[in-house]
């Protein structure tokens, strides 16, 4: 026995584990006007053309090709903005038995209590925060993209399985994860919070939920999209909200190196360690920050943060870091790109 989602095929002597959508179980139905669901999709993506349309490929990439594996979306908004309908839908289309919803996945998850993690295939993490994701943040990332996970059977020994497993998160939190210029795994979005509130539009919007034939319209409207085999080259959406978090996150050492190639016309800056220590601790007093380092950690930190732009270079007079200055100014997104 094993688990073989499309599109891979199921060897001849194995018992394939895999269980279809609820969706794909519904032969009779009538064909529903979606436009209210992707219109609710539309609001909680901040009416952003370019983030609605990749998570509109997200869904349609995971009901046609749930057998690989894609990015971490969050959706950030006030309470009663509307997150959870859009979760209802997602349970409705796969089926209860593939939904897990958590709001402990230090337990529930990659906890010792992991054991739903087996059977269940969208998992939905609930109102994380800044603290649970910064403690998790390497188990997150694992989760993820690893194509394997140990799930953990009271009383039993534990196992490993392979995990085809889409991950959302939904918070209310303004600050619940850290992200960086570059993030491959990852799309966050502040959803409107336009709807809070309205009653009467989330009665209607129920009533659609509820109906199987608006679900099942919704589903096959997923599935004709096409070339979602190709999803893997469709670009990751930076949003303002991204944009933003992408500032909190950034190490002080990142923020001085920004703010060097800002103030510079050079192309090039050379700077021994400790002339760069000297001026990284400039930059703390004037930017009134606190940051225990020392010269010598610096150097480890600056070393290991590979950007590309910064090279080391030997001399005799000893170690010189060369600053690239546009290919930095482009990393950190500053000034015009044409």
């Amino acid at each position: 026995m094993d688990t073989y989602p499309p599109p891979l095929i199921c060897p001849p002597n194995v018992y394939n584990l895999w269980k279809p959508f609820a969706m794909e179980l519904i032969t009779d139905w009538e064909e529903k006007d979606i436009s209210i669901l992707l219109n609710h999709i539309k609001i909680l993506c901040n009416h952003e053309e370019e983030t609605y349309d990749y998570f509109i490929k997200w869904m349609a990439q995971m009901v046609q090709y749930p057998a690989i594996k894609t990015t971490l979306v969050l959706f950030q908004g006030a309470e009663g903005c509307g997150k959870g309908r859009l979760f209802t839908i997602i349970e409705k289309l796969i089926g209860s038995s593939k939904y897990l919803e958590s709001c402990n996945p230090e337990r529930d998850v990659w906890g010792n209590f992991n054991a739903p993690m087996a059977n269940s295939f969208f998992v939905h993490l609930s109102e994380l925060s800044k603290k649970s994701t910064q403690d998790s943040e390497q188990r997150i990332k694992a989760l993820v993209t690893d194509p394997a996970i140990q799930i953990n059977l009271k009383g039993k020994d534990a196992i490993n399985t392979t995990s085809y497993h889409r991950f959302v998160v939904a918070t209310n939190d303004d600050e619940p994860m850290n992200t960086h210029a570059g993030d491959r795994r990852k799309l966050m979005i502040s959803s409107s919070n336009e709807l809070k509130g309205n009653s009467d539009y989330f009665t209607e919007l129920s009533k659609c939920i509820d109906d199987p034939n608006y679900i099942k319209s919704f589903f096959e409207y997923l599935k004709n999209i096409p070339d979602m085999d190709k999803f893997g080259s469709v670009p990751i959406p930076m949003t303002e909200y991204q944009k933003l978090l992408c500032e909190l996150s950034i190490t002080p050492i990142e923020s001085f190196i920004k703010d060097m190639v800002t103030e510079t016309d050079e192309e090039e800056l050379v700077y021994s360690t400790k002339e760069l220590f000297e001026l990284f601790k400039d930059f703390l007093s004037n930017s009134k920050i606190n940051y225990d380092v020392n010269v010598i950690k610096f150097g480890v930190r600056l070393t290991n943060l590979k950007l590309n732009g910064i090279t080391t270079k030997h001399t005799k007079v000893g170690n010189l870091k060369h600053f690239d200055v546009p290919v930095l100014q482009k990393h950190y997104g500053i000034g015009c790109l044409i």
